[in-house]
This record gives C-alpha cells, structure tokens and sequence, in this order.
C-alpha cells in the first residue's frame, strides 16, 4: 500500500505541472507589443522622378529654340553648341575624358559627341549636387511659394550658375524683383521665361 503522503506529494507535482505548462501556453499567446511599430504612421518617401534625357531635351528650347544645333556659337560668350555650353569652362574638362583632340571652341562647336558628353557629366553635378543642395537650402525659407522640381533647379543652374539660382531664390524669398540681383545678360530672356521654356521642352520629352 502506498503512503498517503506520497499520493498528495505526487498529485502536487502534477498540478504544478500543469500550472506551469498552462502560464508557458499565454506567455506565448500574447504577443510582445512593447516593440510594436504602427504602420498607419510609416510615410514612405518615393524619391521625385527625374529625367535626364528629358532634362537635356528641355534645355534645347529655351537655349536653341528645340533645336539640336551643334555649332551653335553665341557672340557675346563662350556659350557653345545645342545646350550654349560655356567653352571656357568645358576645355579643361575635355583632354581628360578622351576629347584631347579638340583645340579650339570651333573643334568643340564641331563635335556633337564631346557635347553630349560634357552635358551628361554636367547633368550628373546639376542634380545630384547643386539642385540637391539648393532645395534643401531654399525650399523651407520659400515655404508656400516654392513650386519648383528637381529637373526646374537644374534647368536654373545651367541658365545661371549656382551662385546666380542662389541670388535668384533669395530675391524671390524677399519678395524682390529676380532680375534686380542677377547679371545684366539675364535681361535678355528671364529666369521664369528660361524655366518656362524649359518646362514646355521638358514635359514634351517623348510626345
């Protein structure tokens, strides 16, 4: 005959048992909610879509009328080519990217492939850098008043450098006249004329 006291000794441990196997079971039930993150307040942020065959392709309206004209040369600067690019500034470029062929402005004015190619480079710096850059600068200053895109501050730094976008945002910002703060040859065609030709060049990309 087994003693009693091992039987309650031995119904103990099974209950025990149980109670144990029954608090493992909820633990694992429930969930761990302490690291939990909230979906309904995750924004993701989808980069702005940007173009640079189209860039390129706006650019040709408002510097050549849409047209790709190569030999382009304008007289009163260096501005060469379909995108009136600077000469001065693409010639020291030019030998260290394959191009040492190319002497003068005229040489640069006859070779569309050394365009295309500098303009790519260009294109690159405008974007990644400069409008980068001034966007994150000028765009909380500008507040309301800032509607401009990407390939709209690119298209800027072509037409003006990046010191003359910097001037022609912060005119804009004080409420002043953007031609007051810029160089006289700006005169010529506007920066909201350029943008708007560009924008027209740009949106047609394709079309």
């Amino acid at each position: 005959m087994i003693p009693i006291s091992l039987v309650i000794s031995a119904k103990a441990a099974n209950l025990a048992k149980q109670i144990r196997k029954a608090s493992t079971q909820e633990m694992v039930s429930v969930p761990d909610t302490s690291q939990a993150v909230d979906t309904t307040q995750v924004k993701l942020v989808k980069p702005e879509p940007f173009n640079a065959d189209a860039f390129k392709y706006g650019i040709l309206f408002p510097e050549n009328g849409g047209k790709r004209n190569y030999q382009a040369m304008n007289p009163q600067s260096t501005a060469t080519g379909a995108y009136q690019i600077l000469y001065s500034q693409a010639e020291n470029w030019l030998p260290s990217h394959g191009y040492g062929n190319i002497k003068t402005r005229k040489d640069f004015a006859n070779s569309p492939k050394a365009q295309e190619a500098y303009m790519d480079a260009r294109v690159d710096t405008y974007v990644n850098k400069h409008a980068a850059d001034l966007t994150k600068e000028y765009k909380p200053q500008l507040g309301d008043k800032w509607e401009y895109s990407t390939a709209d501050v690119a298209a800027l730094v072509h037409f003006l450098g990046r010191q003359g976008t910097r001037f022609y945002f912060g005119a804009l910002r004080d409420g002043k006249d953007p031609i007051s703060v810029l160089p006289s040859h700006v005169a010529n065609l506007p920066p909201d004329e350029y943008l708007r030709r560009f924008r027209e060049g740009y949106n047609s990309y394709g079309k």
